[in-house]
């Protein structure tokens, strides 16, 4: 999905606006933009069970609170855990493993945090079709162990993923 970058263009975050907006069991995804090297997305969480996997990515990622408070937690014992306020922005470095929920788990309010990264790590997959992401998925999956990542050489989105774990 190329975003035009000769208009401006305003997304209501807070309203759930996005060009794109994926449900996964660990909260929506809504990509805002993708194109020139970047992609932005917003990550709603709110009734949505805890992943119990770790998240990493090859490249940096920036992820800033907007509302809500995110707790986040890293696989790394040597990494002390923090609860992010909204206007908190988190610099991620690359392969760096982590999980992250809403935060407290009760709060009656979604959480939600814009996340902006490379976009080399990230196939299009927007026009490969259903079949062909699901062998995507599948080749990615059985290259990396979600608990212990190593850094597989086919690279989609996680969120892509999601519908097909169950069915690999």
């Amino acid at each position: 999905m190329e975003s035009k970058s000769d208009e401006p263009k305003v997304f209501h975050i807070l309203n759930g606006q996005a060009a794109k907006v994926e449900p996964t069991p660990y909260g929506s995804v809504g990509t805002v933009f993708s194109g020139q090297g970047i992609e932005a997305v917003w990550v709603s969480k709110q009734d949505e069970a805890i992943d119990p996997g770790w998240f990493s990515q090859p490249v940096v990622d920036l992820l800033v609170v907007i509302q809500g408070q995110l707790k986040v937690e890293f696989a790394n014992p040597d990494l002390k855990g923090f609860i992010m306020q909204p206007g908190d922005l988190l610099i991620l470095p690359a392969q760096t493993q982590c999980r992250a929920y809403r935060w407290p788990r009760e709060a009656k309010q979604p959480t939600i945090f814009f996340a902006a990264y490379p976009q080399s790590v990230v196939k299009d997959t927007g026009h490969i079709g259903e079949n062909n992401i699901k062998e995507l998925c599948q080749r990615q999956i059985e290259a990396m162990d979600w608990q212990n990542e190593p850094q597989p050489k086919l690279y989609i989105r996680r969120h892509e993923c999601y519908p097909y774990l169950r069915a690999i």
